[in-house]
């Protein structure tokens, strides 16, 4: 599996130009939109890399607000107020994993796995013998069988 949930270290904290509420954070390389004075340079995180999903427990801990509660799990590329945050930064307390090292993989321990979008159905996938209904002359229709879904 080529996802993984690390401990990292928060390298740069800067104010968000668009909003008093929000503070941009830079970890393992990632940009992270999160809420004012959650973090500060030096303090470790929990990063969540985009195409992660959660475990309910996992996602509840995370929003405890219940409008939220209802969405699916996965964690996506955001634009927030003109700034894009390409993961999510979590304080490791939420977890109790404060006691873990940067680097530590947490990925299996809260749950995560990666998201795996479904197959969509091609050509190959429908019959493809089909029939010429002629109804008037020099027109036709070709109409397919569909085998499955």
């Amino acid at each position: 599996m080529s996802l993984k949930v690390e401990i990292k270290r928060v390298t740069k904290v800067k104010p968000h130009p668009n909003a008093n509420n929000l503070e941009i954070v830079e970890a393992g390389g990632k940009t992270c939109v999160v809420q004012k004075d959650t973090f500060r340079e030096g303090d470790k995180c929990v990063l969540f890399p985009q195409h992660s999903v959660l475990t309910s427990d996992t996602f509840n801990k995370i929003f405890y607000d219940v409008s939220l509660k209802s969405r699916d799990t996965r964690i996506r590329r955001i634009r927030l107020r003109g700034v894009d945050s390409e993961a999510l930064a979590v304080d490791p307390e939420l977890f109790d994993l404060h006691w873990l090292e940067p680097g530590a993989d947490v990925t299996t321990l809260l749950g995560v796995t990666e998201f795996k979008p479904k197959k969509q159905w091609s050509e190959s996938d429908i019959d493809v013998s089909f029939i010429n209904v002629f109804y008037k002359e020099g027109f036709f229709a070709k109409i397919f069988k569909k085998i499955f879904g």
